[in-house]
Order: C-alpha cells, then sequence, then structure tokens
C-alpha cells in the first residue's frame, strides 16, 4: 500500500492591486504542477491579494499537507506572518489528525543559487551571448528591517 500523497499549498506575496496580475506566476506554476499530477490538490494563497491565506484546516481537509512559500527568502513574512494567518505553530503542525508541513522559502533552498546560474547561462546562449562576457544584474526588493527578507541573497 503506498502512503497517500500530501495536498499541495503554494503561498506568494501577491500585490494590493489586481490590475499587477501579481499571482499570475504562481498560478502558472500550480498549473504545471498540476499537469505533472503529483498532487491530489492544490491550493493557491496569497498574502496580499486574493484568495487569502486562511487557516489550513480551512482550505483543505486532507488528512496530509504541505505549505510552500514561493518567496525570495524568510524574513518577518514567512516566519511570522504565513504561520499565523495559517494556523500553524511550527515547521511541523498537528491538529485533529492533519500534518501540515511548513517548507522554508523556495528562495531559501541551498541549490536556488545554482538554479538561477543555470537559467542565466541559457537565457545569455538563447541570445547568443556568450555568458563569461557578460554580467548579471539580479535586482529584488527585500527589506531593510533585520527580521527582512535579505539574508538568503547576503549570504
Amino acid at each position: 500500500m503506498s502512503p497517500r500523497r500530501p495536498a499541495l499549498v503554494l503561498v506568494g506575496h501577491g500585490a494590493a492591486d489586481p490590475a499587477a496580475r501579481a499571482g499570475a506566476p504562481l498560478e502558472a506554476l500550480a498549473a504545471r504542477l498540476a499537469a505533472r499530477d503529483l498532487f491530489p490538490e492544490i491550493h493557491l494563497a496569497f498574502l496580499r491579494q486574493d484568495p487569502p491565506l486562511r487557516p489550513i484546516a480551512a482550505t483543505t481537509h486532507a488528512p496530509s499537507v504541505v505549505v510552500v512559500p514561493v518567496m525570495a527568502g524568510g524574513g518577518a513574512l514567512t516566519e511570522r506572518v504565513l504561520p499565523e494567518r495559517a494556523g500553524l505553530s511550527g515547521r511541523l503542525s498537528v491538529r485533529d489528525g492533519q500534518r501540515v508541513r511548513l517548507t522554508a522559502p523556495v528562495g531559501a533552498h541551498p541549490g536556488f543559487a545554482a538554479l538561477l546560474g543555470r537559467r542565466a547561462r541559457a537565457e545569455a546562449a538563447a541570445w547568443g551571448q556568450d555568458p563569461a562576457a557578460l554580467a548579471l544584474l539580479l535586482v529584488a526588493h527585500g527589506a531593510t528591517r533585520p527580521q527582512g527578507a535579505g539574508r538568503e541573497a547576503a549570504a
């Protein structure tokens, strides 16, 4: 008997202005994952737009859930705001038979820098450019507060 696959909740930052379509990349990611049939359920939630992040028990009744912050790094949003809104007590929360695992933000994954490097080299090649002859500029807003999201980028 194979173990039941967990439901997936992807959490993005989002934007207060619906015209910004800030959730479109996360929607596209969810569609790609759904096409691969890796999870029996995939839910989207945002911290600053609809659909808003709610307690996980109100989002899905699946017995096992993985919550993934699709953000560049850690900080107050992923370490305090997200767990509070999702009704989580830590990286692993168990309540009423439901086990919810909160992962680190995708940008904090040790392989993220290598992924960006591969993507940059592929883009350079697509433009017929030698990656060794180019410079790469990464731009992100981050935060200046000590609990801000800049730790991974500064490491």
